[in-house]
Order: C-alpha cells, then structure tokens, then sequence
C-alpha cells in the first residue's frame, strides 16, 4: 500500500511519519500548499528540497558537501582534494559517479571526509572473503 511522507510543521522540520491514506478525510490547498487531514491532525507533505531532506538525513550521515550534493559519508570511497570530488566506488573509472565539494565545505570537511573514507575502506576490508 502506498503512505505518504507527512510532517506536522508546514516547514517539514518536524519528524517524518507515513500516512496511511486509509486516513485521510480530505486534502485540501492552503496558503498554495497540500494539507492533508485526518479526524484529528493536520499533516504537511515532505517538501524534497536539498535542505529538508539534509535536516532529515543528518542522523543517517548524510552531509551537504556543496548547495546541490547531500552525500551518504558511509559510502564515500575516494578524495580528489585538488578537483574538489568525493566518489563511492573501490576503484575510480570513467563512469564512477561523484559529488562535487565547495570550497568552504573542503576546508571545513576535509578531516572527517578522510576518516570515513579510512573507516569505510576498513569495513569494506571486513566483508571481504579471502578465497
């Protein structure tokens, strides 16, 4: 069945919940926004902007590298210090897929972004089988 991701807060700041459409009495357009109503609440649908889903990913790793990147740092692989670009592959090809790195977030990330590559090199490390 599909649900829906709702927030209380208008401004979707608020705890993600799944709404049932099951509950749903009538959705309606307020202030040029969806709102969705069940007997009891009123709940507002997740805005998919680059800065709801960072406020709502940041306890899962998920770090804004640049204005347009929101990059998991558990599956960050490879540093390109002077190109400024991260990328999630074990080895770097052609069609490897990255994200670039603004300046401010480089100087300021640089540290944590080499410690999970350690970290994520280590426990990739660990799942592997030696045959």
């Amino acid at each position: 069945m599909v649900k829906y991701p709702v927030t209380l807060d208008p401004h979707n700041f608020e705890s993600v919940i799944m709404l049932d459409p099951e509950e749903i009495i009538k959705i309606e357009v307020h202030d040029r926004s969806i709102t969705f109503h069940t007997k009891t609440q009123t709940f507002y649908p997740l805005s998919w902007t680059i800065s709801t889903l960072e406020h709502h990913l940041r306890n899962l790793d998920f770090l804004r590298l640049d204005r347009n990147n929101l990059v998991n740092m558990n599956k960050i692989t490879h540093l390109d210090e002077e190109r400024a670009l991260v990328f999630f592959d074990p080895e770097i090809t052609n069609s490897s897929k990255f994200a670039t790195i603004s300046n401010r977030e480089k100087n300021r990330a640089k540290q944590e972004i080499e410690d999970r590559i350690s970290k994520n090199s280590d426990k990739n490390d660990s799942n592997s089988i030696d045959i």
